[in-house]
C-alpha cells in the first residue's frame, strides 16, 4: 500500500507540474503568460544565489553528518532573511515596476518551497516533498481557472495573489517552527552555514542555468508573446523527462553502489527511454496537442520543426543531469565544475551575440540553445574522461541520438 500511495502521489504531483503551466498558458493572455515564465525562470536562477546554496546542506545536516558550525537553524535563518528581503522588495515596488516585485515574490516562494521540500525528503517524507514541489504551479493554475470563470478581467491579478498566498502559507509554517532558542542558535551558525553552502550554490547555479536558460534567454532577448510561445513548447517537450524521473527514482540507490559497467547500463536505459519518449511525443503531437490545450496546439502548429528541436534537447537535459549524478558518486563535482562553469558562461555570451546577429526568433533561439547544451555536455565528457571516468556507450548514444533528431528537425 505505501508503494501504491507513493506512485499515486508521484503521478499527481509530477502531472501537476507538467499540466499546470499549460493550463496557465491557455487561460492567461500570451503577454501575461510570457512575463510569468520569464519571472519564474529568473527567480529559479537567482534563488540559488541569494540562499547561497544552503538548502543543499539540509540532507547532510539531517542525516547527522558533522559540519563545523552548520545547523538546520542557520539554514532557516538564511532563508528567513531572504524571504524578508523579498517581502520588502515586493512592498516597495508594488505599483511601480511589476517585473521586479514579481521576480522578488517568486524568489521568496521558491526559497521556502525548496527548503520545505528538501527537509521533507531528507526526513523520509517523500510524499510531502512531492506535493510541496507542485504547490506553487498547482495553486496558480487552480486560481487562474476559477478567476477565468468568475472574474475573467482579473485573472492575472488572481494568479499573483495565489503565488502570494503560497508564500504566506509556507512562510508562516517555517516561522511557526522557529523558537527563540532556535533563532539564537541560527544566528550563531549563520556565517559558517553560508560558507559551507557556497560550493553547492555554484553547482546548483549551473544546473539551474542549463534547465532554465531557454525561458530565461527568450524572456530577456524577445517580447513576452514570443517568450510565451517558446515556453509552451518547452513545457510540452518536458514530457519525456517523466521517463527520466520514473527510472531514476526507482534505481537512484544503484547509481551510487553499482559497478561502473552496470551503472552505465542503468544510465543508458534512462537515456534510451527518454529518446524513445521524445520520438513518441513528436509522432503523436498532432493528437496530443489538443489534449494539452489550445495554447500548446497553436504553438506546435506554428513551430512544428522547432518543437522537435526542443524535444531533442530533453535528451541532453537528461544526460547532463546523469553526468552530475555520476560526478557526485565519484567525488569529481568540483574538478568538472572548474571547467564546465566558465565554459557555460562563455557559451551563453556567444549565444546571445549569435542570436542578436541572426535576429531574435523562436527558430534561431532553439538552434543556438541546442548548440549551447551540446557544447556544455561535450565539455562535461572531456573533463570527466580526464578524471578517469569512462562511459563511452552512454556518451556516444546520447550525442548520436541528439544529433539525429536535431538534423531531422533542421531538414524539416
Amino acid at each position: 500500500m505505501p508503494i501504491l500511495r507513493y506512485l499515486a502521489i508521484f503521478g499527481v504531483a509530477r502531472g501537476t507540474l507538467f499540466i499546470a503551466p499549460l493550463v496557465l498558458a491557455s487561460v492567461l493572455p500570451a503577454t501575461e503568460y510570457g512575463i510569468l515564465e520569464w519571472a519564474y525562470a529568473t527567480a529559479a536562477v537567482l534563488v540559488n544565489v541569494v540562499t547561497l546554496g544552503t538548502a543543499g546542506l539540509v540532507p547532510v545536516v539531517m542525516v547527522g553528518t558533522s559540519l563545523p558550525g552548520v545547523s538546520i537553524h542557520g539554514i532557516r535563518i538564511q532563508h528567513l532573511a531572504v524571504v524578508m528581503l523579498c517581502a520588502g522588495t515586493v512592498l516597495a515596488m508594488l505599483g511601480a515596476r511589476a517585473e521586479v516585485w514579481q521576480v522578488a515574490l517568486l524568489i521568496g516562494v521558491l526559497a521556502l518551497q525548496g527548503l520545505r521540500s528538501t527537509q521533507a525528503k531528507s526526513d523520509g517524507r517523500a510524499n510531502a516533498s512531492l506535493l510541496t514541489d507542485a504547490s506553487l504551479f498547482g495553486t496558480m493554475a487552480v486560481a487562474a481557472v476559477l478567476a477565468r470563470l468568475l472574474m475573467p478581467q482579473q485573472t492575472g491579478v488572481v494568479v499573483w495573489l495565489a503565488a502570494s498566498a503560497c508564500a504566506l502559507v509556507l512562510g508562516s509554517s517555517m516561522v511557526a517552527g522557529i523558537g527563540r532558542q532556535e533563532i539564537s542558535q541560527g544566528v550563531k551558525d549563520w556565517i559558517p552555514t553560508l560558507k559551507a553552502g557556497v560550493p553547492l550554490m555554484l553547482t546548483g547555479l549551473v544546473a539551474t542555468l542549463v534547465a532554465s536558460a531557454g525561458r530565461l534567454g527568450m524572456g530577456w532577448l524577445s517580447d513576452p508573446v514570443m517568450t510565451a510561445s517558446y515556453s509552451v513548447l518547452s513545457r510540452g517537450a518536458a514530457l519525456p523527462i517523466i521517463a527520466h524521473q520514473v527510472i531514476l527514482v526507482a534505481r537512484f540507490r544503484n547509481v551510487f553502489v553499482e559497478e561502473t559497467a552496470n551503472l552505465e547500463n542503468i544510465l543508458l536505459a534512462i537515456i534510451g527511454l527518454v529518446t524513445a519518449s521524445a520520438c513518441a511525443v513528436w509522432i503523436l503531437s498532432p493528437w496530443l496537442a489538443w489534449m494539452l490545450g489550445p495554447s500548446f496546439a497553436n504553438a506546435v502548429a506554428t513551430y512544428r520543426a522547432e518543437f522537435l528541436w526542443v524535444l531533442s534537447q530533453a535528451i541532453l537535459w537528461s544526460a547532463i543531469a546523469l553526468n552530475d549524478l555520476v560526478n557526485n558518486r565519484f567525488g569529481t563535482v568540483g574538478r568538472v565544475l572548474k571547467w564546465s562553469m566558465p565554459a557555460l558562461f562563455a557559451m551563453l555570451a556567444i549565444g546571445v551575440w549569435v542570436i542578436k546577429s541572426l535576429g531574435v526568433s523562436v527558430s534561431a533561439f532553439v538552434k543556438v540553445h541546442g548548440m549551447i547544451m551540446l557544447t556544455f555536455y561535450l565539455v562535461q565528457i572531456i573533463t570527466m574522461r580526464s578524471q578517469g571516468i569512462k562511459l563511452k556507450k552512454l556518451w556516444s548514444f546520447t550525442v548520436g541520438a541528439y544529433s539525429f533528431l536535431a538534423l531531422y528537425a533542421w531538414l524539416s
